[in-house]
C-alpha cells in the first residue's frame, strides 16, 4: 500500500488513504504505538484473498459495520 501511494504517514501512525474509495475518512492501519487496527487485519485477508485467485469474496456484517462496505469494496 505504500508502494502505491494508498498509504501514508501523519502523526506516527500509517493511514489508509479510504477516501479515495468513498469513506468519509481516511482509516489507521497502523497505530502510532506499532499497534495494528482490525482494519489492517481486513485489508491484509482480503489481499490474501485475491493473491489466491479468488475472484468474488462474500462478507456479512452486522449494522454496527456498516462504514466497511466501502473501505474494503473493490470495484
Amino acid at each position: 500500500m505504500k508502494a502505491s501511494g494508498r498509504a501514508y504517514q501523519k502523526a506516527g501512525a500509517w493511514w489508509f488513504k479510504s477516501t479515495e474509495f468513498g469513506d468519509e475518512k481516511d482509516r489507521v492501519i497502523v497505530r502510532e504505538n506499532g499497534a495494528q487496527t482490525y482494519f489492517a487485519s481486513d485489508l491484509a485477508y482480503v489481499l490474501n484473498k485475491l493473491e489466491r485467485g479468488f475472484e468474488h469474496l462474500l462478507y456479512i456484517w452486522g449494522a454496527d459495520h456498516h462504514g466497511y462496505i466501502a473501505r474494503l469494496r473493490r470495484d
